[in-house]
């Protein structure tokens, strides 16, 4: 009757996208995870191409986004092919978007089309982006080819959000293909949404880079002199912005993800496997689940078991508030959760699904909290501890009869406590314990036996008060046997 959850949060943790490749002068997406402060550093001018390669992959920026509305092609149809005159740089370090032509180069992935770009030719704050070859990076074909003006085209990703089609075999991406769609993309692409649905912070995929103007011309200036600031979003959601970005979801005032989630699903649970019998519950691949929420969940094939009303959120999600045992404040949460499937046959349903049960806010023993009402964004509980009183001079507690297996109520009394309630020892709150084996010998028929030591709490009746004794019990306990004297049945006494 002790254990309850005590998960913190439930929260699903993916990482979508990581960060989109950029060129000089750009700024990246803070939610890249090789570049945790926010800010990418301008790539410094690639060294002179090795001999026999004209022309170098410069910047490989994201490009110029096009109004809304418009397709994004996925390379630029006048990309640069070996032969043509190399990149010049310009005053500001940049170099002019040109590629190459990937069929120049060795292919480097099973997944997908992409060539080892020589290691000098990558710009170091895009290295960690892709993965190692020999002697390089493997960098997806598209991007070869396009070199900086690379525009990656548009698509809807999780939730129907908007994304970029980004190649498998980006690592990222490759890691949570399972969790991406394919929608309009080539067969070696997935879209990666342009927020991520998790933290409501831009995923880097679609964050617009200016390329860098030719022979170190200055860029020309903005038509409206950059007063006019762009429009906010009217919708709530990730609503395309004048500057090429998308904007975030819904936040507060702190600039965090709103929560509760109320909007589409962020991710399908019937994308993986279902993990319980009772259902609401699937499969989640153990990468995607936090270490620190594992603990608290069930294993499954290659992952863990995590109710759907989480992964549907991705973790901003509230429980529905229930009465709990002793008209305890409580959460609906899922039997499927380990903690609460142990105490399914005590905790009540009340007003939660078939495959809920309503965990209380406070240990009824302790009035500590359990942690049920603070997952994900809860405000947590609104009414006080219910602690269940103590009787039998302070060595049990009154627990709800309906809290009490059928099995045991007939070797319970009410005691001093209230109507629908039985005197519970405390040892035996404790669904795991078992009493210490003892050895007595029975009054009326000097005959003797081995045993269990029991609390004088529970009830004896009349044959047992007159027969059993102490033993080598301590005190207020008696030793009872472990099977009937009489007629020679098991008795059911814990610890038999």
């Amino acid at each position: 009757m002790r254990v309850f959850p005590t998960s913190r949060s439930l929260a699903v943790l993916v990482l979508l996208g990581g960060g989109a490749v950029t060129g000089c002068g750009s700024e990246a997406s803070p939610a890249m995870p090789s570049d945790p402060d926010g800010a990418l550093e301008p790539p410094p001018p690639p060294p002179p191409p090795p001999p026999g390669v004209d022309a170098g992959l410069p910047g490989m920026d994201t490009g110029t986004r096009p109004p809304p509305g418009e397709d994004v092609p996925g390379s630029r149809a006048d990309a640069v092919a070996p032969g043509n005159d190399a990149p010049r740089p310009s005053t500001d370090g940049c170099v002019a978007p040109m590629g190459v032509d990937p069929a120049g180069l060795p292919s480097c992935c099973e997944v997908g089309m992409a060539r080892c770009v020589p290691e000098s030719f990558v710009p170091a704050s895009l290295a960690s982006q892709f993965a190692t070859c020999m002697g390089g990076r493997c960098v997806p074909d598209p991007i070869v080819r396009a070199g900086a003006s690379f525009m990656a085209r548009r698509c809807m990703s999780l939730g129907m959000a908007e994304g970029r089609c980004l190649s498998l075999c980006i690592p990222e991406v490759q890691t949570n293909r399972a969790l991406l769609p394919m929608d309009v993309c080539a067969s070696d692409e997935r879209c990666v949404p342009c927020v991520n649905p998790l933290t409501g912070r831009p995923s880097g995929a679609c964050d617009a880079r200016e390329v860098c103007p030719d022979a170190g011309a200055p860029p020309p200036p903005p038509t409206d002199g950059g007063a006019t600031p762009p429009p906010p979003p009217t919708d709530g959601g990730a609503a395309p912005r004048t500057d090429g970005g998308v904007a975030p979801p819904p936040a507060d005032a702190g600039g965090a993800p709103m929560c509760p989630y109320t909007g589409p699903p962020l991710l399908n649970p019937d994308m993986f496997p279902p993990c319980c019998l009772q259902g609401g519950a699937h499969c989640l691949p153990m990468a995607l689940v936090p270490p620190e929420q594992a603990a608290s969940l069930a294993r499954c094939a290659g992952g863990y078991c995590v109710p759907d009303d989480f992964i549907r959120t991705a973790g901003r999600f509230v429980p529905t508030t229930c009465m709990s045992l002793g008209g305890a404040e409580g959460r609906c949460l899922s039997v499927c959760v380990p903690q609460v499937a142990a105490q399914m046959s005590r905790l009540p349903q009340s007003t939660c699904a078939a495959n809920q049960r309503c965990a209380p806010c406070f240990d009824p023993f302790t009035g500590m909290p359990t942690s049920a009402c603070r997952q994900s964004c809860d405000p947590g509980p609104t009414r006080p501890p219910v602690v269940f009183p103590r009787c039998c001079s302070g060595r049990g507690r009154c627990v709800p009869t309906s809290a009490v297996p059928a099995a045991s109520r007939m070797s319970l009394e009410r005691r001093d406590c209230t109507m629908d309630y039985l005197c519970v020892p405390e040892e035996n709150l404790d669904p795991a314990f078992a009493g210490p084996m003892c050895r007595g010998t029975l009054r009326l028929l000097g005959r003797p036996y081995t045993g269990v030591c029991v609390s004088t709490c529970t009830r004896l009746g009349v044959i047992g008060t007159l027969t059993l004794e102490r033993g080598t019990c301590t005190p207020d306990h008696v030793c009872a046997p472990c099977v009937n004297p009489l007629d020679g049945r098991p008795t059911g006494a814990p610890g038999c």
